[in-house]
């Protein structure tokens, strides 16, 4: 009895693994195609980034804000889908395919947020300090606040000098830092 149910066994595993196997090669066919059209998409991905990202010159900070939020989140994406393809990749052997142009938006992204992140920040603050009642001003936490925004902004790169937001920012920064002094002197 354990012989014959150990051929039935023996006969049902290559059954199976002839099934399996059929099933494997559609899968990765399909793995192979969604490769290839995800190294397309990743293309335009870049030269989408590259013409309409939040880093083009000339473009108003608050429209930067925007870019780079919708540009964050189509990353995001992208990402998503990578680590999906790299782990079907070492599912079924296959090279691992590279995508610079994704670092490179990745990179640029970052860099990007670093800009924007404290243009937002700054500006937030700004407009909540405009609503205040003028009484009720705390010129030392404003001015710690400012000095904070100052230290970030000098340890920006270098690489972002020639953006006009930038440019803006340092603007915002200063004429607020200025004017912080005058308005604590007429409280008095």
């Amino acid at each position: 009895v354990l012989r014959s149910n150990w051929k039935k066994l023996i006969t049902q595993a290559l059954a199976r693994t002839d099934e399996l196997s059929k099933t494997q090669i559609g899968f990765k066919k399909g793995l192979v195609k969604d490769i290839s059209a995800f190294k397309t998409d990743i293309q335009n991905f870049c030269t989408d980034f590259t013409e309409n990202g939040p880093l083009v010159k000339g473009l108003a900070p608050m429209e930067a804000v925007d870019r780079l939020t919708r540009f964050r989140e189509e990353t995001k994406i992208r990402e998503r889908k990578f680590d999906l393809y790299r782990g079907g990749e070492d599912l079924f052997a296959l090279p691992h395919q590279e995508y610079p142009g994704l670092e490179r938006v990745k990179k640029d992204i970052k860099l990007a947020s670093l800009l924007f992140d404290l243009y937002v920040d700054v500006i937030r603050s700004i407009n909540e300090w405009k609503l205040l009642p003028y009484s009720s001003v705390a010129w030392e936490p404003m001015s710690d606040t400012m000095e904070s925004y100052a230290g970030r902004f000098k340890k920006l790169p270098g690489k972002l000098r020639e953006y006009e937001s930038f440019t803006q920012l340092r603007k915002e920064i200063e004429d607020f830092q200025t004017i912080l002094p005058l308005l604590a002197e007429l409280s008095k």
